[in-house]
């Protein structure tokens, strides 16, 4: 499975603290098909990566996702199944 990162940019966003972070750019990655009426959608979030590059083969580097063993064809978060959003 070769994957792209992607991003999306946020004007700003509002911390709990009061401070205002802008413009915040996020990185994700997304594996399997999303169904027709969008029920399948898994969201996975780790707060210790930086890393977007979660599994398959990197496009441009060629290295394998650090929960590689983890996203996937019939592995836990099973793509066959689920479209998972990292």
């Amino acid at each position: 499975m070769i994957t792209e990162t992607q991003f999306v940019q946020f004007d700003s966003i509002s911390l709990d603290s009061g401070a205002i972070l802008a413009p915040v750019d996020v990185a994700y990655e997304t594996y399997g098909e999303l169904n027709e009426n969008k029920s399948n959608a898994v969201l996975i979030l780790h707060a210790f990566s930086g890393d977007a590059h979660a599994a398959g083969q990197d496009k441009e580097t060629g290295s394998p996702g650090w929960w590689d063993n983890m996203i996937g064809p019939d592995k836990g978060f099973d793509t066959n199944k689920y479209f998972v959003i990292y």
